[in-house]
């Protein structure tokens, strides 16, 4: 999951802010926020309550397992920070970890891989070899989980997995 409090308005539109952040707890992310213990609440940052949370989920051994590098780079770094300008991290957390080193937050938008492509197999018995042609396109979508007209929420995904 990753979590930005600010963004550059050259980049991309108004900052959309889709969550509250509830608290840090310092003692999950010590490398990235120097501090061993304790916690920090958060109720307004930086003079205003605008906070935007995104993350994803996979299965072990899925296809988005072997994928969610490309995952990370293309919804987070890619579409977030680069794309519509997403910056700064919540004070005393990473700007991007495993869910459990995050911020605890009200909610997270959530993106998905999407596939794409052609195969095409052939299997020759006398050097017992298959040959594979053909390509794959990797894409990125809103999670498909909708749980009380709440949709693309990274929570609501994860349980969907698991």
């Amino acid at each position: 999951m990753c979590c930005w409090v600010d963004y550059d308005a050259s980049l991309g539109p108004e900052f959309h802010n889709n969550t509250e952040i509830c608290y840090v707890d310092n003692e999950r992310a010590p490398s990235s926020n120097h501090i061993n213990a304790g916690f920090s609440l958060y109720g307004d940052i930086h003079g205003h309550e605008e906070a935007f949370c995104h993350g994803f989920a996979w299965e072990s051994d899925s296809l988005d397992d072997y994928f969610k590098g490309n995952l990370l780079f293309l919804s987070e770094v890619y579409d977030n920070m680069h794309t519509a300008g997403l910056s700064n991290n919540v004070p005393g957390a990473p700007m991007c970890g495993c869910i459990e080193k995050m911020p605890v937050v009200s909610r997270a938008d959530c993106t998905m891989l999407e596939y794409h492509g052609d195969f095409v197999f052939e299997h020759f018995p006398w050097s017992n070899s298959i040959f594979a042609d053909g390509a794959v396109r990797i894409g990125t979508t809103e999670c498909d989980a909708e749980i009380g007209g709440i949709s693309n929420d990274l929570r609501f995904y994860y349980d969907k997995l698991f």
